[in-house]
Order: C-alpha cells, then sequence, then structure tokens
C-alpha cells in the first residue's frame, strides 16, 4: 500500500496473495473412439491463464497409451509472438 499527503509514505506491505499455478489440461477429443484408416480429430486443451501459454501439446492416435503402433503427435510453439524494439 502506498498513500501521499504531501509527504510519500513510500510502499508498504500489508499483506500477501499467493496465486495457485493451474497448469493447462487436456480436456477432450472427438471422435473419442472408432475404427478405420481415416479419421479427422479434434483435440481440446484448457489454459486458466489463456491459450497462449499452452506452448506445445502432444496426442496419440492408439489403443494404448503408447507411441509404438500408434500415431504420436508433438507440437511446439516456437514463438507465439515477437515485439520488436
Amino acid at each position: 500500500m502506498k498513500a501521499f499527503d504531501g509527504l510519500d509514505s513510500g510502499w508498504v506491505q500489508k499483506g500477501a496473495w499467493t496465486v495457485p499455478v493451474i497448469p493447462a489440461a487436456p480436456v477432450s477429443v472427438t471422435p473419442s473412439s472408432g475404427t478405420g484408416s481415416n479419421q479427422t480429430f479434434s483435440f481440446v486443451y484448457s489454459a486458466p491463464q489463456g491459450f497462449a501459454t499452452i506452448y506445445s501439446a502432444s496426442m496419440i492416435v492408439n489403443n494404448t497409451p503408447a507411441g509404438a503402433g500408434g500415431c504420436y503427435v508433438y507440437i511446439f510453439v516456437a514463438a507465439i509472438f515477437c515485439i520488436w524494439p
């Protein structure tokens, strides 16, 4: 906190607040099951701090949670945006 009445009190800590860190999370995939050799999938992720905070995502399309024998996809965003001076 800070007050000014002609003189400056300066910053004085009168409390503390901790913001919990909640990680991004996988939400859903559509379709969630099926058969065949040709399909389009939609993957949804959630990020409490906003979509721009997700810089990588992974998916496995397989009948088990393993990349062997299935399709493993890894997406890495090298730069979400760039500001030039």
